[in-house]
């Protein structure tokens, strides 16, 4: 389980380091187990065309005391939209539960009501744990308005674009969670 479960969140780290560089216009070089997740990731792009308004940036939320790092704030359509992606090796026809899965919700959630976005790569890792140096002397600028999110599900085989709830109930849950 563990195994799996770290080759999973390799992948995830890998994909998401070549979308932001495909966010910031940028050429992702990965290596080849990684390909077919680009590519599929490069389909959604040319699919949807979003313009990306923010991707991989520290998101705050004082009054409540948390942080994370959101994926990304961007237009899709005629909405504004937090987005989270997520990687699965699972084939759409193979039967087997493939994200998203509900606790993204939450997470969602939490992210669309920070109201901070840090300007300064404001991370810091110890003994393999991120943490956050916030301080309220920072420049920040505001977390952009919303209008809902999604979950941009891809695998070597598909992608997915996902609406997630973020209403008050989930916002409760969150903090509940908490």
């Amino acid at each position: 389980r563990w195994a799996t479960s770290g080759k999973a969140s390799a992948r995830g780290t890998d994909l998401h380091k070549a979308a932001e560089q495909l966010a910031l216009g940028e050429t992702p070089d990965v290596e080849e187990h990684i390909r077919p997740y680009v590519d599929q990731y490069q389909r959604f792009l040319a699919d949807h065309t979003p313009t990306f308004l923010m991707s991989e940036a520290p998101v705050y939320n004082p009054e409540f005391l948390y942080a994370g790092t959101c994926d990304g704030v961007m237009r899709l359509g005629d909405q504004t939209v937090v987005f989270d992606v997520k990687t699965t090796d699972k084939h759409p026809d193979s039967g087997k539960s493939r994200p998203p899965y509900a606790e993204v919700a939450l997470q969602l959630t939490a992210y669309r009501r920070a109201t901070e976005v840090g300007v300064l790569a404001e991370q810091r890792y110890d003994g393999g744990r991120r943490y956050y140096l916030y301080s309220p002397n920072a420049a920040h600028e505001p977390m952009p308005d919303t209008d809902g999110a999604v979950c941009v599900v891809v695998s070597p085989h598909d992608y997915m674009v996902v609406p997630v709830r973020t209403d008050e109930q989930v916002w409760r849950s969150f903090r509940a969670t908490m």
